[in-house]
């Protein structure tokens, strides 16, 4: 039996792990900056009038990119709807100006191939999924960002011996719908109840808990004012979760 440790709370009988990836596992807000930048520069050139409240909605200011914000912790359906309804204010139809938002995202995303970031895993990550797997645990990413995305994530850090599901939110579902959850568990064999999800973000949290799992919030940045008032447990480093094998 595994048991989880997290300040006072134990989390027993567990018999798979959930992680959220960007801003959870991987610090990936380098490459979200630059991603908005790319997004931000091709809004400027065809619609201008829109990039003030663009900016805002994607949750940039001054360089910075707020953890909770839409790009940050939106999926891409997300993005791509938030950019077609600005477009839309601009007298488009709704299905020509999702168009128009879908190629404005995807060309981002060729600019960022082109000048590839490498984003780092957060400190203390690997021991963490180390001693998971050593424990037998099955583990797995349920992401915002596209499965393909994750797919890439797990090959660039060389993590496919540890993980056995990488799933985005291009499977008909967007956190914070329990569904997304119960389709992850579903796939390998477990009970929401006995599972555990570690995100970032107030979705990562409210999927968890909608779907029976239980949950716990890290913040790698403690300055980011979240609602965690439903997760089960909170920690800013991976240091604070303790794995116990009990024979």
């Amino acid at each position: 039996m595994v048991t989880i440790a997290c300040g006072h709370h134990h989390f027993t009988d567990i018999q798979a792990i959930f992680f959220d990836k960007d801003g959870t596992l991987e610090d990936s807000q380098a490459f979200l900056r630059q991603l908005t930048e790319y997004c931000l520069q091709q809004v400027a050139q065809d619609w201008p009038e829109l990039l003030p409240v663009y900016t805002q909605a994607l949750g940039y200011a001054n360089g910075q990119l707020n953890p909770m914000g839409l790009m940050a912790v939106g999926s891409r359906q997300d993005n791509e709807i938030a950019l077609g309804a600005l477009i839309a204010t601009q007298g488009k139809s709704w299905f020509e100006s999702l168009m128009i938002a879908r190629d404005c995202l995807h060309q981002a995303d060729l600019a960022c191939q082109a000048a590839p970031m490498v984003s780092p895993l957060f400190p203390g990550t690997m021991a963490l999924i180390t001693r998971l797997w050593s424990s037998s645990l099955p583990l797995g990413i349920i992401s915002a960002a596209r499965t393909v995305s994750v797919e890439r994530f797990i090959e660039r850090h060389q993590l496919s011996s540890y993980f056995v599901l990488g799933m985005g939110a291009d499977q008909g579902f967007r956190k914070p719908d329990p569904r997304l959850y119960r389709l992850a568990c579903e796939r390998l064999g477990v009970e929401p109840r006995r599972t555990l999800m570690i995100g970032d973000s107030e979705g990562d949290i409210a999927m968890a808990k909608q779907a029976g799992a239980k949950a716990i919030a890290v913040q790698h940045y403690p300055q980011t004012l979240s609602n965690f008032a439903d997760a089960d447990g909170l920690i800013t480093h991976f240091r604070e979760l303790q794995v116990i094998i009990e024979l």
